[in-house]
């Protein structure tokens, strides 16, 4: 049986092998070119020289499309060479979303469970679970509904939540006429820095003080931010959200933290209108009784609305959530585990994963099936479940997109100019 194991493996890769082979010959474009020695090597799975050549290389070579149109990393993956693609992915933080000439990442063309599974996040990390601190540390007492906790933020009825909106669209219309002055400028006018790079560049000065530059994640995370600079897309920005860095912890510490993020990926939030979500999305955590409070009161009190005011990731596996749930569990606190509805389209929702057919994975995990919550994103505690000592969180989102676009059109039909 081992002997046949082995020779079914060897034929696997061997069948790989011809593949890559006979893909690279249709590639015309690519047939003067020349393999890089260190896709040779990952190639025949040496990983003393790959290591050797890799201290040499600059990061954009590391990540270069071959002349096959494959990467360093999808041959070692596709062939099963796991420590060498351990290295890649862990030590030198390649680029994950890079594709082959069949439109495949490194981990569509891995070869088995075990190479998959080096693609996976670490299990020791929060991302799906939240320590109940971080969710309602600044609730007093279940009667005190004008607290506020770090993560969300308490409204009292619906007026409350419109008038907030409203607030924010009459900024853009500030008098007769301003709307169509603004647009002039942005088509006629060079402002001396745009607006993106402004974002970027504060985006860059806060990774280099929360990452070392020795992290094998800060080259990946900066070579992010200058696609963002070139290409002026948010999808940069939501992949750079998802590595798993200290950049991260930093995110979600506060509203303040977030905001750094949150202000570019919100005035574009349109152009990923196609990654808006729909339907249940979950998420582990980790509350003490007062934790929960702040839950407890707005389930009794239906004009209550919460604010998520940090990113929120959430996955539409509810496998993932309860895995995270699991591995933090904590004799002190009470596992939690909740669920996000969106009965319409939230834009302030995001689709990281790949959605059929055309829209890549643009997250570093393509496994996780991540739903990126953005701050400002309001829900209504729908009903809370006890059973023993789990309980479960059923957030109904309340959809304000149709409101703000009737105060727009009021506002904006009240500012114009007669002429």
């Amino acid at each position: 049986m081992c002997a046949y194991s082995s020779i079914h493996r060897s034929m696997e890769k061997q069948n790989i092998t011809n593949q890559i082979a006979t893909n690279s010959a249709k590639q015309q474009s690519f047939s003067n070119n020349i393999l890089s020695d260190l896709y040779i090597a990952c190639q025949q799975g040496d990983y003393v020289l790959t290591l050797e050549l890799l201290e040499t290389l600059e990061f954009n070579k590391i990540n270069c499309l071959e002349s096959n149109g494959s990467t360093a990393l999808h041959v070692a993956a596709a062939l099963g060479h796991a420590e060498i693609t351990s290295l890649l992915l862990h030590v030198y933080g390649v680029m994950r979303d890079q594709k082959d000439q069949n439109n495949r990442t490194a981990y569509d063309v891995a070869c088995n469970d075990e190479i998959r599974q080096l693609f996976h996040r670490p299990k020791n990390n929060n991302r799906f679970n939240s320590n109940g601190n971080n969710i309602s540390a600044n609730l007093v007492s279940i009667q005190d509904i004008k607290s506020r906790s770090d993560r969300v933020k308490r409204y009292e009825n619906v007026s409350e939540v419109r008038w907030k909106q409203l607030r924010a669209v009459e900024k853009e219309f500030k008098g007769p006429g301003q709307l169509l002055i603004n647009t002039f400028k942005s088509l006629f006018c060079s402002p001396k820095q745009s607006q993106e790079t402004l974002w970027a560049t504060s985006l860059l000065s806060i990774i280099k003080k929360q990452l070392d530059s020795s992290h094998n994640q800060y080259p990946q995370a900066c070579e992010l931010i200058q696609r963002y600079m070139e290409t002026k897309k948010i999808e940069p920005l939501l992949y750079l959200y998802t590595l798993e860095t200290p950049f991260y912890r930093y995110l979600t510490n506060d509203t303040d933290s977030s905001y750094c993020l949150a202000e570019p990926l919100l005035h574009n939030i349109g152009t990923v209108r196609s990654r808006a979500f729909q339907g249940h999305t979950f998420r582990g955590l980790s509350m003490t009784h007062n934790d929960l409070k702040i839950y407890y009161s707005a389930q009794q009190d239906k004009n209550i609305y919460l604010e998520m005011n940090t990113f929120c990731s959430t996955s539409v596996d509810e496998n993932v959530a309860n895995f995270y749930m699991k591995a933090s569990e904590n004799e002190d606190k009470i596992k939690v585990f909740m669920e996000f509805s969106f009965p319409k389209i939230c834009s302030t929702a995001i689709q990281l994963y790949a959605i059929p057919p055309d829209l890549p994975c643009i997250s570093n995990f393509e496994d996780e099936k991540e739903v990126l919550i953005i701050p400002g994103t309001i829900f209504r505690v729908e009903n809370i479940e006890t059973n023993g000592y789990n309980v479960k969180i059923i957030l109904d989102h309340y959809n304000i997109e149709d409101v703000i676009e009737e105060y727009r059109l009021v506002v904006f039909d009240h500012n114009l100019p007669d002429w």
